[in-house]
């Protein structure tokens, strides 16, 4: 689902800034999906329950190694020709069609193929009865 993958998304950048040497004081991720930033802050059973938990741990290892760091969760509005935004969905559109990184270049927590959501799985199955 589209919030599933915007956690991911987090994730990645999380494990992008592990790799910014220079980046120790602040740092900024942005999302335009407002459920998946308030979902970063839940510790309760929810959809995609297992990406927050990746996303926590991700930033619990870089919080270690740069205990001064300050990371922020920044909300964009989609579609209103943000660069960065856009170029992010156009990556996530290519991840979704099979067309992402080598598996070798992404964290080991993501390199296996997600877990299809209950959601996805719902809404396979209404577009399976909708071409019949």
């Amino acid at each position: 689902t589209v919030y599933e993958a915007e956690i991911a998304a987090t994730v990645l950048g999380v494990e992008l800034l592990q790799r910014e040497v220079n980046c120790t004081r602040t740092a900024s991720i942005a999302l335009d999906n407002t459920a998946a930033i308030q979902a970063s802050s839940l510790r309760s059973p929810a959809p995609g329950r297992y990406l927050t938990d990746l996303f926590h741990t991700a930033v619990r290892d870089l919080k270690a190694s740069r205990p001064h760091l300050r990371l922020t969760l920044r909300w964009v509005p989609g579609h209103a020709d943000i660069p960065g935004n856009e170029a992010a969905d156009e990556a996530a559109k290519e991840a979704a069609r099979g067309e992402s990184s080598p598996s070798a270049l992404l964290p080991r927590s993501l390199r296996k193929p997600l877990p299809q959501s209950a959601t996805r799985a719902r809404q396979n199955y209404k577009m399976e009865l909708d071409r019949r």
